[in-house]
């Protein structure tokens, strides 16, 4: 009988054979039933899900945490909406929202900025925040601001470090990687995004849109596999541009009636490539103070290959178009193979477009490169805590459950239903956003610009003007970049 037992034991946890359940008289089934449920517990795994290390009894007696949001559209919905309105991104992020006010009996308030613009006149925000935390108002106890205006919080004092705060792991996914690393200065953080800034990070990430029934149309292999093999580089984009131009109208001149492999614009669209060719020419000493490291060799490399979108189109199919509207509606109508975009306008723009397309990444430099590089624009919107906040431990704690509710729900409402499902139209882009999201770069070269000198808008400057060289660039511009970076290494050291 107890080999039996045994045998039907051994049985039933390798085959899993509900038979061997009745085998025997009842008091051995009953033995051996008992016996296997003891083993299906003894075995049954841990949970792993990845979920923030916040107290089970964590409970702020419903303290009210107001967030500054800079205040346009998409960069207020990240933050706070009013109520559910049935529209898929709003419920994610008041669901979100309500989540963690009830995790950690809090309430959050969102406070609405007067949007990107208004940081550049006399009455921006910013001052505002400096003056508010200057008097100790504590009035807000979180800052999602415009990343290109906001710098000069962190420089002059105004925002706390945010590696002493409480309960925030910059180094969970729902994180932006690069920023937790590339924003650091003397060892201090005052500034991060990730998932939290989903529709301004991830949204603004420029990409680029691929035609693919112009793309049959001219015999353009398939460039999604190509991104996959790790082989999608300028040379790879140049060669599928050159093989579209038609002067559809017969006049003979390259204007908005004809069809290109191409239409580029710079500004963003031109610090992309920059930033997807892996060029970085600020790094930090040992001490975390800046430095300023040319590259004009990379530099150089790049803007061989990519100067003739801009100044010589007829080689590479490409014409230059600075509106956007004019942009997206070419492409639209099948004149485009390819434009150069931000993400979300596959949910605006592109929502109704009758063709197929395919999202791609901005290509690599050359295939020695390790990876894909996303520019997430000067549009993100980046969180911090202000220096008059007396309870940073609750804006932490809040911080990172909206975070982590974001990658969970918000996100995947955003990258899969708007993106995948509705507007991406094919698996090829499905795999495409994956690989987008992953490269998404957030560094100090563009947040502190001003404070750095702003080496990274070297591509833009030299689109802009066909007869600047790279070499006189640089020399007209590294004592200035130089000069800038020492003043802000002093800054630096009379606020450590």
């Amino acid at each position: 009988m107890k080999n039996n037992r045994f045998a039907a034991l051994f049985m039933a946890l390798l085959l899993a054979l509900p038979m061997f359940a009745s085998c025997g008289d009842t008091a051995e089934s009953q033995e051996t039933e008992a016996l296997t449920d003891t083993a299906a517990v003894e075995t049954e795994p841990e949970d792993t899900t990845l979920k923030p290390a916040l107290p089970a009894d964590l409970d702020f007696g419903g303290e009210t945490v107001t967030i500054h949001a800079r205040g346009d559209d998409d960069s207020f919905l990240e933050v706070y909406t009013e109520e559910l309105n049935g529209d898929v991104l709003n419920d994610a992020v008041y669901n979100r929202n309500a989540a963690v006010e009830e995790l950690l009996n809090a309430d959050i308030v969102g406070f609405r900025g007067g949007g990107w613009r208004s940081y550049y006149d006399g009455n921006s925000d910013v001052p505002k925040i400096k003056a508010s935390i200057t008097a100790g108002d504590n009035a807000y106890q979180c800052i999602a601001g415009w990343n290109s205006r906001i710098a000069s919080l962190a420089m002059e004092g105004y925002l706390l470090d945010l590696n002493n705060v409480a309960y925030l792991d910059l180094e969970k996914p729902w994180w932006n990687q690069t920023s937790r690393e590339g924003l650091q200065l003397v060892g201090k953080n005052f500034f991060v995004t990730g998932d939290i800034s989903f529709l301004t990070t991830l949204g603004g990430s420029y990409v680029l849109f691929l035609n693919n029934t112009v793309a049959e149309n001219y015999g353009v292999t398939n460039l999604a596999a190509t991104v996959l093999e790790g082989s999608w580089t300028m040379d790879a984009m140049i060669a599928a541009t050159s093989q579209v131009y038609d002067d559809l109208d017969g006049n003979g001149t390259m204007d908005t009636n004809d069809r290109y492999g191409f239409i580029i614009d710079y500004d963003n669209s031109g610090d992309s490539f920059y930033t997807s060719a892996d060029i970085h020419q600020i790094s930090v000493d040992e001490k975390g103070y800046p430095v300023f490291t040319p590259q004009q060799e990379r530099v150089s490399n790049l803007w061989d290959k990519l100067s003739a979108y801009y100044f010589n189109g007829s080689l590479v199919g490409s014409m230059f178009q600075k509106d956007a509207g004019i942009q997206c509606e070419m492409f639209k109508n099948g004149l485009a193979l390819m434009i150069m975009r931000e993400l979300d306008n596959a949910r605006t723009y592109f929502r109704d477009m009758e063709d197929s397309y395919t999202i791609l990444p901005y290509p690599k430099l050359d295939e020695q490169q390790n990876q894909y590089y996303t520019n997430a624009t000067t549009g993100v919107s980046i969180w911090c805590i202000p220096a008059d906040n007396k309870n940073a431990d609750t804006a932490g704690a809040v911080m990172e459950a909206m975070a982590y509710e974001t990658w969970e729900k918000v996100t995947p409402a955003y990258f899969e239903t708007c993106m995948q499902e509705k507007y991406a139209r094919n698996e090829e882009t499905v795999a495409m956003l994956d690989l987008i999201r992953n490269g998404v770069v957030v560094t100090r070269e563009y947040i502190y610009s001003p404070y750095l000198g702003g080496a990274e808008k070297i591509i833009m400057k030299l689109s802009g003007s066909e007869s600047l060289q790279i070499a006189s660039w640089y020399a007209s511009n590294t004592a200035s970049i130089e000069g800038t970076v020492a003043s802000t290494v002093k800054l630096l050291e009379e606020i450590q």
